[in-house]
This record gives structure tokens, sequence and C-alpha cells, in this order.
């Protein structure tokens, strides 16, 4: 019996728990939430807040008590990475060191480390207060203000000389934790969503797609991400450079094994780090859009590494990339979501991957951070933008079964009865 130890059970994680039960494992999972949707795949649950390493490893403790062992540990669309390194160098098990995650855990120290290793990111300032914001903004620049300890969008912020720096600074450092933001300068140019798995120190890259953000202008200053395409329009080339770039990031950080998610700009032709990350993608890139188009599991081959094994086996042959595209679904703010169970999912030989993201009717709510959109489609097609116009189209559809029967001024009725 393989005991893997998974750290996060949200909905995120479910296609990652599929693959670890289908390989024949037992699962114990962890999360802070009590009625995680993950716990239904999970043959063992404990309830351990997914940031705190203390709470993992009581459970963990509590488990090795009853005569078990722990294999492996890995977090799925969780960005924990101290408690992932602190468990697993607990358990004396492979992985990230605390070093690393610690390094990966505060962006403005990461932007630091990568300048000094001569790693190329924009130029960038830790912004404590709304004076030193202001000091650092050029009329006539774009840059991109966010807390150096979030995720998911939140805070995350397209601003200007021209913003309102009191709004600006308020609405960010809000979701900080430490109370810190990062200024950074926005480099223009296509960004790109790299995953690569990282072994003894050698890197094997194989998630790359273009990022899209044609919606910029709707959220704007808030960034938000509508899915991505593969194969990217980029050529063999500059693929390659973005790929090292990536790699020689994940060495200054001290990476040796585990994963590295890039997100990176092709500015200026050169390839720029905007931030790494040493875990798997959320989104359902790492666990359904990359398997979609280059056959390889790529969650199975993290967990495989978790468990020691020696995953080098599986890159002898290059990286094919097919057509395959994520999008989002957006609706209005203000608008009545339905029960997700009385949606009828319009079925598609082109569409590999489906799922609304909210569990009860509620209001939807203006878009500032990426687990408000309100649903997700994965999209197959003969050629890129084939792929890209079967994901759009069925987008449309979920969206016409969604405002069905919305009806102008229903939100204002249904808050009266206090949907919750």
């Amino acid at each position: 019996m393989t005991n893997l130890w998974v750290i996060g059970g949200g909905i995120e994680s479910i296609p990652g728990l599929q693959v670890a039960k289908k390989m024949g494992l037992t699962v114990i999972l962890s999360d802070a939430n009590g009625e995680a949707p993950g716990i239904s795949l999970a043959d063992y649950f404990f309830k351990a807040d997914t940031y705190s390493a203390s709470e993992t490893i009581n459970c963990m403790n509590q488990f090795i008590s009853k005569s078990n062992k722990i294999h492996g540990v890995i977090a799925l669309a969780a960005d924990v990475p101290e408690t992932l390194a602190s468990t697993s160098t607990y358990l004396g098990l492979v992985g990230q060191s605390i070093e690393t995650s610690v390094n990966v855990s505060n962006k403005y120290l990461m932007k630091q480390v990568l300048r000094e290793a001569g790693v190329l990111v924009p130029d960038f300032w830790k912004i404590e207060t709304i004076d030193s914001l202001v000091d650092n903004l050029c009329e006539g620049k774009k840059y991109v203000l966010k807390p150096v300890d979030s995720r998911g969008a939140r805070g995350v912020l397209l601003i200007d000389s021209d913003t309102n720096f009191k709004w600006a600074f308020e609405e960010s450092i809000k979701h900080s934790p430490s109370g810190c933001l990062i200024l950074e300068e926005y480099l223009d140019g296509p960004q790109i969503s790299t995953e690569s798995l990282v072994q003894n120190g050698s890197f094997y890259h194989v998630g790359f797609a273009d990022r899209n953000y044609d919606k910029l202008d709707q959220f704007q200053p808030h960034i938000i991400e509508d899915g991505g395409s593969q194969p990217s329009m980029l050529s063999p080339k500059i693929r390659k450079s973005i790929f090292e770039m990536a790699g020689k990031a994940g060495s200054a950080l001290g990476l040796e094994t585990g994963v590295l998610k890039g997100d990176m700009v092709w500015h200026q032709e050169k390839p720029f780090v905007i931030e790494v990350a040493t875990r798997l993608s959320g989104g359902w890139f790492s666990s359904v859009q990359i398997p979609s188009s280059t056959k390889i599991s790529f969650v199975e081959l993290a967990i495989r590494q978790s468990l020691g094994e020696n995953i080098s086996t599986f890159f002898k042959k290059r990286v094919k990339y097919m057509p395959v595209a994520s999008r989002y679904i957006f609706v209005e703010s203000g608008t009545l979501l339905p029960e997700p169970s009385e949606v009828a999912l319009p079925k598609s030989g082109s569409i590999v991957f489906t799922k609304l993201l909210y569990d009860k009717p509620m209001i939807s709510e203006n878009i500032t951070k990426h687990n408000q959109r309100i649903g997700v489609v994965i999209a197959k097609g003969l050629t890129r933008k084939r792929a890209i116009k079967n994901a759009n189209k069925q987008v449309g559809r979920l969206k016409s079964q969604l405002l069905k029967n919305c009806k102008n001024g229903q939100s204002a009725i249904l808050k009266d009865k206090r949907i919750e």
C-alpha cells in the first residue's frame, strides 16, 4: 500500500485526486474545510489549515501513530510551498527545500534573489506606504501593484501616474497578510504560462501556453486572466529561450526537485520572469489542459516524483502540443446564478472539460480576483484558432443557459429574499 498525502482539497484538486486514485494510491487529504470537494475521493481526511505546516504535521503524526507510513506529499492547486517543504522535510521525503519555499512565498524576496542571479525581471520596488508608492511612479509608464504574499489575482492592479493612489494602495494591501506590496514596471508583450518538473537539478519542460488577457480593458485596473491557448504563437526558438529563463529562475531559487510554474513575458525580444511558483498550477492547466495538449499526465509525473521515482525516463521524446484552449465564463455583476445542477451543460466532441465554479444559487459579483470567475471551458480543435473558437462557443452556450430566466431588476428582488 502506497500512501500519498495531498495538501488541499478544493474544487481544482479533483482531477489530480482522480489521477492518484487511478494510480492505485491510498490518498490522505488535509484541508481546513471540513466539507472540501475533494473529500469524496480521499481514503482518509484530516482537518488542517493548508497554510499551517504545524497543523498539517500534527495530523501526519496522528496518521503515522497508527502504524501507517507516508510515502509522498504533494499539493494540488494549492499555493502552499512552505507547508509542502516543511512536511516533506519533516518526513525525510523528496521535495523543495524550506529555503526555496521561503524565497517563493514572498514576491519581493523572490525578485531580489532572481535579480542577483542575473535572471531578467521587471524593475520592482517594495511598497509599504502610500508615499513610497507615489515616489516610485513615473509619468507615462504603467505598473503592476500587488501584495507580496497573496495569490489568485487578489489585489493585483494595473496602475499609472493618473491612478487614485490612495484607493490603489488600500485595495491592494488589504489582501496582504504581511502588509507589504511590490510595485513592478509593466512590460508589454506576449505573456506565457510554463510548467516544468525538476529532478536532481534537471529541468523537464512540459507546459507552455499563451495567456489570454483580451478582457484586460474590461476589468482594469484589476488584472484578470481569461485562460490560455496551445500551441503557442511564438517560434520554437523563442519558446526555448523562455523555458531556459524559467529554468534559470528555478535554479536561482534553489529548486533541486519539485514543480516549477512560470509566469513569463516576451518583452523587447527577451524573456522576462514576472514570477514563478514551486507548485502545480491551478486553473486546470496542469491537471487537464497540459495532458489534453501533450498527452503527458503532468500531475501523475509530479506524484511519481513526490514518491521518489525517477521521472527522466518519461521524457525520451520531444514534447508535442496539440491545439487546446481554455476560456472562463464571466457574467455581468448582479446576475442571479441558478442552482448549478439545474444548468444543462451543452455537449460537444470538441469539449475536453466544462465546469461551473459556484455551488449554490447566488448573485454574481464584480470580478476582482480569479475565484470569482463562474465557469471554465477547455476545448480542442484541429487548429489553434479552431480550439479557441470551440472554447468561446461553449462559453456562449453556457452563458445563454445561465441567463435564460434572468430579468431586469431580478437581482434586487432576490437580494431582498436573502439568497446567500
